[in-house]
Order: C-alpha cells, then structure tokens, then sequence
C-alpha cells in the first residue's frame, strides 16, 4: 500500500510539470494499475483466510479511500471494520464471522455445529467432522432444534458447539 501511495504521488507530482513526461506517466499509471490490483488480491486472501479480522478491513478501507479515492467501498469497508471491533470488544459475535459456508467448516478438524441464539436453539451449520462422529448427515441436522436431534451424548464425547 505504501508503494501504491509512493506511485500516485510521483504521477501528480509529474502531472503538475509544465510539460509532462506522457511516457514516464504512462509507465507510472501502469505500476499503480499493477500495485492496486496486487492489493486488492491480496485483500481477497486475508478476507478469506480472517474475514472478521477489522485491522485488515480497517487498513484496506483507508488506503481505497485517501490513495484509489473510492469513498463509497471505503466507508462500506470502514463501517464493517467498526461493527466487528465492536462485537469483539463486547464479546457479541454474528453469524457472519462464524464462517457459515460449507467449505470453512469442513476445514476445522473438530466436530462443530453452528447454533442459533434462541432459547430453544437451532442447528445453523454442522461440519463434515460432526456429521462422522455422531453419523448424520448435514440435511437431517440443518434446521433441527438442538434438544431433539443431538442428545446430551454428543457434548459427553467433546464435540463443540459455538
């Protein structure tokens, strides 16, 4: 991000020569091309990777909003970073930073299951690894009222439930 800001800086510096190097800021707006789509693309990795981690969002949200000047991603991004710091500093965690999808579940090598906060909660998500040690599958579970579908046994035999 910082090269990125180095690279706009060095083209407005150029642009506001009397007479502009058009070739040096063709080959300066090709780097800043290259710089920003490196950073967009490695946003897209630590979103996957964390994609409650606000500091990440946080940094991203300042650099598309003073460097690439897109305000409305920026502020969206920057609002998200709030929300996360605050569910965070009061231990509130959405569904959202649960990692709903299949694919992040099945990575987690202990059985879980994803529950809902009400008082009689419902089953949101299982893993693969749930669905092997209890032998449901992921259809029979989705959906269910926790009490009916997963007896006392199963929190006996260290399966976790978030």
């Amino acid at each position: 991000m910082l090269q990125s800001a180095k690279l706009h800086k060095e083209f407005w510096a150029e642009l506001k020569e009397e007479v502009p190097d058009l070739k040096k800021l063709n080959l300066i707006g090709a780097q800043i091309t290259e710089a920003g789509n490196s950073i967009a693309e490695n946003f897209k990795e630590l979103s996957k990777i964390n994609p409650s981690a606000c500091e990440v969002l946080y940094s991203y949200a300042h650099y598309l909003m003073l460097v690439s000047k897109d305000t409305v991603e920026g502020r969206e991004l920057l609002a998200n970073a709030r929300k996360i710091f605050q569910d965070r500093q009061t231990g509130h965690r959405n569904v959202e930073s649960l990692h709903l999808e299949e694919g992040s579940l099945n990575k987690m090598t202990s059985p879980l299951l994803v529950l809902s906060a009400d008082p009689s909660p419902r089953i949101l998500n299982a893993n693969l690894m749930f669905t092997e040690v209890t032998g449901y599958q992921r259809e029979e579970l989705v959906g269910k009222e926790l009490g009916k579908v997963a007896p006392k046994l199963f929190f006996n035999q260290g399966v976790c439930c978030v």
